[in-house]
């Protein structure tokens, strides 16, 4: 006879050293007939839920199988659609093929920077140069002076 799940436990429940806790929290020791209907019960419970993964094993693999067919089948569709509808208007497609490409590449390429900001890079770059060799009293003169 195989436990369910939901299935209510027997209360007393195999201890240490062969001894049974019982409602009462006392531990008594556990004849031999009581640990082989305990092990058997235990086994029972186990086998049946073997049972239920296998069960749900299959369940599970039916299920995804319909999902891969139900995924395949709308992907040919829209392939199928988009077919149909490119070689319908092929101006509009390459149209908006274009216009696709074009705002990838924007997005994807960083603008390029003006003449002025680049002077400006440069100069900043090189008077940080020329800085560092000055003696930073110095520097702090020339600083101080510009402000």
């Amino acid at each position: 006879m195989a436990a369910k799940i939901g299935e209510k436990v027997p209360l007393a429940v195999v201890g240490k050293n062969g001894t049974k806790v019982g409602d009462d929290g006392q531990e008594n020791m556990m004849t031999n007939e009581e640990r082989q209907t305990a092990i058997q019960h235990l086994n029972e419970q186990l086998k049946a839920l073997r049972e239920q993964v296998e069960t749900l094993s299959g369940s599970l693999a039916r299920m995804g199988n319909k999902a891969g067919r139900a995924v395949a089948h709308s992907a040919g569709a829209a392939t199928d659609t988009v077919t149909t509808t490119v070689r319908t208007y092929p101006f509009y497609a390459v149209l908006a093929a274009s216009a696709a490409a074009f705002v990838l590449g924007r997005l994807s390429v960083p603008p390029a920077q003006s003449t002025p900001d680049r002077a400006y890079d440069q100069l900043r770059h090189r008077l940080r140069d020329l800085a560092s060799h000055l003696p930073p009293n110095v520097v702090d003169s020339i600083r101080s002076s510009i402000r």
